[in-house]
């Protein structure tokens, strides 16, 4: 990915961020646009090279910055069905996992499709339409 799409390139980010909801990142502008609709952007480059770790960070955390940690690691993501998808993040200490970070991703076009379905198939039950 381009940094032209972000704003920092992925291929540097030997870390663990997640973006915020808020943002539309993808702009390509330094200071996004608030978007409540906007894509959540999860790098994971915790499992270490040659240069190791990201020392640095800006200073204070951009506000597209939900949340990042510079350590060893590792992610789960479960897709639990249409709706829901569960991130956890665990860094490595001393060996043993932590659990440091989670995140639940709701999609809301699937959701929003449904309940649209259901009021319909209710509002036609009403009717006596259809039988279930």
């Amino acid at each position: 990915m381009s940094s032209r799409y972000l704003p920092f390139s992925l291929s540097k980010i030997d870390s663990y961020r997640i973006s915020n909801i808020r943002y539309n990142v993808s702009s390509g502008y330094r200071y996004p646009v608030p978007n409540k609709s906007a894509p959540v952007y999860v790098t994971v480059g915790d499992a270490g090279n040659q240069e190791g770790l990201a020392g640095r960070f800006r200073d204070p955390q951009p506000e597209y910055s939900a949340f990042h940690e510079a350590s060893y690691g590792h992610s789960t993501l479960e897709l639990k069905n249409r709706t829901h998808a569960f991130l956890n993040w665990h860094r490595n200490e001393d060996g043993q996992k932590v659990h440091a970070d989670s995140v639940i991703f709701l999609n809301r076009r699937w959701a929003s499709n449904l309940r649209r379905r259901r009021l319909k198939e209710d509002q036609l039950k009403a009717r006596g339409k259809i039988d279930f």
